[in-house]
């Protein structure tokens, strides 16, 4: 291990240790004689995907954004090969992950999201993003759950198809996603892959997830992520994270009346799709239990008249 992070980076490690980070990838700690560094090993990420996504981080870092700046081998190549799998070596951000936040933090939240996308407004590389996840459809892939979820035919597996035909009676009358701003999003800003210290974020990690959609999906992201971690919807943390990103970059009046829809079909989404994800063997059963139950609870506590 020492002999490779001196062949790649030409660094002198004293010592490391390694993790598994989410569901699919692992990561080493590296602590070196030109400071600390976090290696991420992609287990499952295309190489396509990963080279589309490394530069995005490359642009924020130099923005001062709080993400972990990529670091360049000896090669001269962000991605470098580790054990047969694309890894990215980056400096080590300070902070950790949380579970219980304050009125600040969550403030920081909503704040963050919206610099977040205003940042990447001017991304030069943008087009990529655009062409690419053009043809992205998230009713084709609902429907493709609900295809695997039929064919699974257990108890749970009808419960959800059940939960989704209700919600879709829902859907407000003139609900229209084509109608709302786009961004490039972030696509997964949740609890787990943002880093906080002395009342503020210190690291947005894990932007393996990006794409180019109506930016209500990172707003409601960031909802789920921070204010439902106790299986009930906090409204009044769910407001401030709403309230400090409008206070950046305007919500529009279609956003607002779509969120309490979004928020009611994209938590049955986490619920529907680490189901799926354990059940065909794509993650942990063990772990994906945990997390398939967290937001089964928390789908079936909103309620219509606690939202907005």
């Amino acid at each position: 291990m020492k002999e490779y992070f001196k062949d790649q980076y030409n660094l002198v490690v004293s010592n490391y240790s390694s993790h598994d980070v989410g569901f699919n990838n692992r990561a080493n700690i590296i602590v070196s004689d030109q400071g600390k560094f976090f290696q991420k090993i992609y287990q499952r990420l295309v190489l396509g995907e990963l080279e589309r996504v490394i530069p995005v981080i490359e642009y924020l870092s130099k923005l001062d954004f709080p993400v972990p700046q990529p670091v360049k081998s000896v090669n001269n190549n962000f991605i470098v090969d580790f054990q047969g799998k694309p890894s990215v070596l980056f400096n080590y951000l300070p902070g950790k992950i949380k579970e219980q936040f304050s009125r600040n933090e969550l403030l920081d939240v909503g704040r963050n999201i919206a610099r977040l996308h205003l940042s990447l407004r001017e991304y030069p590389n943008l087009d990529d993003f655009i062409k690419n996840d053009e043809d992205y459809n998230s009713t084709s892939w609902y429907d493709h759950n609900i295809t695997l979820l039929k064919k699974l035919g257990s108890l749970e597996s009808r419960l959800i198809v059940e939960e989704y035909v209700k919600l879709q009676k829902q859907k407000p009358n003139e609900f229209d996603l084509n109608e709302l701003p786009l961004s490039l999003l972030h696509g997964d800003f949740r609890n787990e892959n943002i880093l906080f210290q002395d009342n503020k974020i210190t690291g947005i990690t894990d932007f393996e997830c990006m794409r180019y959609d109506n930016r209500i999906y990172d707003i409601i992201f960031g909802v789920i992520g921070f204010c439902m971690l106790k299986g009930n919807l906090d409204k009044v943390g769910m407001n401030d994270v709403l309230n400090s990103y409008n206070s950046i970059s305007r919500l529009k009046e279609g956003e607002l009346e779509a969120f309490p829809f979004m928020l009611k079909l994209m938590t049955w989404d986490k619920w529907c799709s680490i189901y799926v994800s354990s059940e065909i063997g794509l993650s942990n059963k063990r772990k994906s239990r945990i997390k398939h139950n967290h937001y089964k609870r928390c789908y079936l506590n909103i309620k219509d008249d606690s939202v907005l």
